[in-house]
């Protein structure tokens, strides 16, 4: 793929999808884009590129290649030091500035299948211990469709575990057929919503995200 054309793809592509493509994803951006060329039976980059511009057909495209370039690696407690900061520091600090009203906002954006917003739920399970007299509501938002699917069903399979304690896995989940699923407690406190964060302008259901602490997963 010529460097100017790639460039323009690049460009029209964040543009209308608001993802970051940085020099390291150049690799899996020209792979990806080679697929789909070939599953929409194209004969070239070019035509690709004026696929985007003048085809009406590309609204469903624009969902595919999104779905495909932000397919990421995600399991729970993926940062160790995101998930200490927020468990010695940040959210402590929010629930003793809370306490009074007792009720919590938390916005995962980039939340993808789940599991990041889901340690959050788990975190502050652990930080109260009279939970249940709390008014608690993660949001997770995200581009992909697909990923967030998955996140409602809350079932996860041994690759999502792998930074988890048996202790935790014990706890917090229950052996099911297609791997592990959360307690309904669990599952119960996280919302999960389809948000392009470029071109929504942050419609979704929560109208009032200002009262939101936002936590990029």
């Amino acid at each position: 793929m010529k460097d100017a054309l790639l460039k323009l793809l690049i460009q029209v592509i964040s543009e209308q999808t608001g993802l970051n493509i940085r020099e390291q994803d150049r690799d899996k951006f020209i792979e990806t884009v080679s697929a789909r060329i070939r599953f929409l039976k194209l004969s070239s980059s070019e035509e690709y590129y004026h696929f985007f511009k003048k085809d009406n057909k590309s609204k469903i495209e624009w969902q595919e290649i999104t779905k495909c370039l932000t397919t990421g690696e995600t399991y729970f407690f993926r940062d160790r030091g995101q998930f200490s900061l927020l468990k010695f520091s940040i959210l402590p600090e929010l629930i003793e500035l809370r306490k009074g009203r007792r009720a919590l906002r938390i916005w995962s954006a980039g939340c993808s299948t789940g599991e990041e917003a889901y340690s959050i739920a788990i975190l502050l399970n652990e930080l109260i211990p009279s939970i249940k007299d709390w008014d608690i509501l993660i949001l997770g938002t995200d581009i992909n469709e697909d990923a967030l699917k998955k996140a409602r069903r809350g079932y996860y399979r041994d690759w999502s575990f792998r930074m988890v304690s048996e202790d935790i896995k014990k706890q917090w989940f229950r052996k099911a057929k297609e791997g592990w699923r959360l307690n309904k407690d669990i599952i119960e406190m996280v919302k999960f919503e389809s948000v392009d964060l470029i071109n929504d302008k942050f419609k979704c259901s929560y109208h009032f995200l200002h009262n939101f602490i936002p936590i990029l997963a």
